[in-house]
């Protein structure tokens, strides 16, 4: 279980780590997180719909943060989360809407009040018009699902799918930017034995090139920069991808 000092100081790192915001959605949300909110308002909110918000996402928003930093583009404040939602109606879904017949899952919910939806804080887009709700009144309670078109359950607590993506930026987005600071200074033009020089030990994979003049494609474990190469092992574009 993370601390508050703990997740703060994780994301500090990770910005210093990240200038250029290379990792997914750090250029919304900025590894900040937003002050706390107040326990009068969100007592306010739990009595005009008649819940009790589920107790690890109550206690982050109160003691961490009401939104900010997070998986994917961040989180919304509880204000904007619940701005669409109606939540004194349970949430109607107990396993993926894809089971659903036809027609049945616009009865259940509306989508025209997208992406509100009965039951759900609108946690956080994901993009593509993909949203996170955590279900706070229904059969579902305090679990998340991603959804558009159709909903699914993710198994997860609200605190489980925070500690995902705390634990993906500690283990994976961290080593990663480290290696991609091992490739400033390669221009395009230059052998790609020097890239190769640089990464010694770690495997690659090779793929069909895409554009004119590229041989191939060249990508390193553990680097979210891939390499096209030409016929004469030359870089002939680099491709920086969201880590």
């Amino acid at each position: 279980m993370w601390t508050a000092q703990e997740i703060k100081a994780l994301l500090e790192e990770v910005e210093r780590a990240d200038p250029d915001r290379r990792v997914f959605g750090s250029s919304h949300h900025h590894y900040r997180l937003h002050a706390p909110r107040p326990e009068a308002t969100v007592q306010a909110l739990e009595r005009e719909n008649g819940i009790v918000l589920p107790p690890d996402y109550r206690d982050f928003i109160l003691q961490i943060g009401d939104g900010g930093a997070g998986p994917f583009y961040g989180m919304d404040d509880l204000t904007s989360a619940s701005r669409y939602s109606d939540l004194t109606q349970p949430f109607p879904l107990t396993e993926s809407s894809e089971v659903l017949e036809d027609g049945r899952l616009e009865e259940l919910i509306d989508p025209n009040q997208y992406p509100g939806v009965p039951g759900g804080l609108a946690l956080g887009h994901q993009g593509c018009g993909i949203y996170a709700w955590l279900i706070v009144n229904g059969a579902t309670y305090g679990t998340v699902w991603d959804g558009r078109e159709d909903f699914y359950p993710t198994g997860l607590s609200f605190w489980q799918w925070y500690e995902k993506w705390l634990n993906r930026l500690r283990d994976r987005a961290l080593p990663t930017l480290a290696n991609e600071r091992r490739i400033v200074g390669i221009k395009v033009g230059m052998p790609l034995a020097e890239v190769t020089k640089r990464f010694p030990t770690q495997e690659r994979s090779r793929m069909t090139g895409v554009c004119r003049g590229e041989a191939y494609h060249v990508a390193f474990i553990g680097l979210a920069t891939e390499f096209a190469v030409s016929k004469k092992e030359n870089i002939v574009r680099i491709i920086e991808h969201s880590i």
